[in-house]
């Protein structure tokens, strides 16, 4: 203990280091040590497929949803396309109506215009035939005379 009391400051130190070192001296590994390592492993390994299923879980829903969302868009444009088609047949159906209306207003029109002229002839035939029977009665009172 008197020795201890009068080592220097240095001595000291060196003599703790030395103290720690044998108290820390290297343990063999034992066979609880292997397998606390191997069960820290398997520990890690089932962590790490978790991990990576999660990340498959994930990626087949982000797939699944962007599917998803594709045959959604393709469903409103084949919709879109349908409902296109359906107004141009719409008016087609329109325009062909209004042609035939067209045509129809048209012949009435011609038939009409036929009607009045053949009207017309006749009248102009009766007023021919009577200026012609009117011509033919002053020239049998003229003879007459």
């Amino acid at each position: 203990m008197r020795k201890r009391a009068m080592e220097s400051f240095s001595e000291t130190d060196k003599r703790l280091k030395s103290e720690e070192e044998d108290k820390q001296m290297r343990k063999r590994n034992t066979g609880s040590d292997a397998s606390l390592f191997l069960l820290k492993k398997l520990e890690m390994d089932r962590e790490m497929k978790e991990r990576k299923l999660e990340l498959k879980r994930e990626e087949a829903q982000r797939r699944q949803e962007k599917e998803e969302r594709e045959e959604e868009r393709r469903r409103q444009d084949e919709e879109r396309r349908r409902e296109k088609e359906e107004r141009e047949e719409d008016r087609r159906r329109r325009d062909e109506e209004m042609r035939r209306d067209r045509e129809e207003r048209e012949e009435t029109r011609r038939r009409r215009d036929e009607a009045d002229r053949e009207k017309r002839m006749e009248l102009l035939q009766q007023q021919l035939m009577q200026q012609n029977q009117m011509i033919v009665m002053l020239l049998k009172n003229k003879h007459e005379k």
